[in-house]
């Protein structure tokens, strides 16, 4: 039975994210009670930093979106995030090229916290930095993960559009080549 409950979603009044309103779902407290019950076997502080750990990583994630679509002039309306996932909600873009950069943007702002975190790993140990040392590993190896996953070509993730990038970014080489051939016979003539 999946009623009006299931739908909930909780408006974090005071937070907007590149002008839009940040929501939150009724699993995301649900997920993060579950990640810190496990506290008995981890301890107290390391739970708690898996959790707000892998809520931040999806709200990156969403604001990685919502940050590219602002700067190409979009509205941004909601970003959502849930137990399991996030979603950004914008204005449809006019253009294929412009939902495709709106749909990297995701997957960029992951990267651009995991590879400074796996970089700091490698060089100075996870297990020399203590507690931080879970963050480090959640926020690079797991953040790279995470995002590996999202760029599979399936339908609901993001790599069903991302990977358009291919076939787009071929015409734009083709178009640039015939472009640069029609200029220089034109210059050849003048």
């Amino acid at each position: 039975m999946k009623g009006r409950w299931m739908r909930k979603w909780l408006r974090v009044r005071q937070v907007r994210i590149f002008g839009a309103p940040l929501y939150v779902h009724w699993s995301v407290p649900l997920i993060a009670a579950l990640l810190v019950s496990l506290s008995f076997l981890v301890g107290p502080w390391l739970a708690i930093t898996a959790a707000v750990c892998y809520f931040a990583l999806i709200l990156l994630h969403e604001a990685g979106h919502a940050f590219v679509a602002h700067r190409l002039g979009y509205e941004v309306e909601a970003v959502r995030l849930s137990g399991w996932h996030g979603r950004c909600e914008f204005e449809a873009p006019e253009t294929e090229e412009h939902h495709v950069m709106i749909v990297w943007g995701g997957v960029l702002a992951q990267l651009a916290v995991a590879l400074p975190m796996v970089t700091l790993a490698a060089l100075v140990g996870r297990e020399n930095l203590g507690y931080a040392g879970l963050a480090v590993a959640i926020l690079g190896r797991t953040n790279l993960i995470m995002a590996a996953v999202n760029l599979l070509p399936v339908r609901g993730l993001d790599g069903a559009i991302a990977w358009r990038i291919i076939p787009l970014g071929i015409q734009w080489w083709r178009a640039r080549r015939v472009a640069k051939r029609a200029l220089s016979k034109f210059s050849r003539r003048s």
